[in-house]
């Protein structure tokens, strides 16, 4: 490992380590490409980037959210890979993931491993962050016991440089109530041709 290599690891260690001293003891939502403390990445040539979701600094039942791109970010959604079974959704319009007991996945299990095709075409800063779920008002995490919380969401950084932070930076927690949601799939029912055509006469 060469020195400088060696000096960036510490580095980030200790931001995240200062990062984490800061927060409040509540639940985030990070993104990061390979490892958590991997927050930010480079679009300068064409490729594929798997950028991660993970859930850090709490316990919970359940989590819901979306993953947004800012227009700075012009690398091209190209699916997703989910790690635990009871998923609903999708990272782009809204996914809802439940763990099935009292966990928190930590930093070695993320809850989503999302593909990207870059071009090499990203603004500087631009940025890819953790927003509501389009049915919900804030980031929720439903607690062991049962009350959902709103939680803070991470963001990852393209093409980072002098005026955006590569690592730790999280967004409070966004305005409005947070609520307790499933992930089970919507009802289906039987029907006939005849009764969807009724409905639009």
């Amino acid at each position: 490992m060469t020195k400088s290599l060696a000096v960036c690891i510490l580095a980030i260690a200790v931001l995240a380590t200062s990062v984490a001293a800061q927060l409040p003891v509540t639940d985030v939502i990070y993104l990061g490409e390979t490892t958590l403390y991997s927050c930010s990445t480079f679009d300068r040539q064409p490729g594929l980037h798997t950028i991660d979701v993970y859930h850090t600094y709490g316990f919970g039942l359940r989590v819901r959210f979306r993953v947004e791109a800012d227009p700075g970010v012009t690398m091209v959604y190209a699916g997703e890979t989910h790690h635990f079974p009871a998923t609903v959704g999708n990272s782009q319009t809204g996914v809802q993931i439940c763990y099935d007991q009292c966990m928190v996945p930590g930093n070695d299990v993320p809850l989503i491993s999302i593909n990207y095709v870059a071009f090499g075409t990203s603004s500087s800063c631009a940025s890819i962050r953790i927003v509501p779920h389009p049915d919900a008002e804030v980031i929720e995490v439903t607690g062991c016991d049962g009350v959902p919380k709103s939680v803070y969401g991470g963001v990852f950084y393209i093409n980072p440089g002098a005026f955006c932070s590569e690592c730790g930076e999280v967004f409070p927690p966004f305005e409005g109530v947070p609520e307790d949601f499933s992930c089970e799939p919507l009802p289906i029912a039987a029907t006939t041709w005849g009764a969807i055509k009724a409905l639009y006469r």
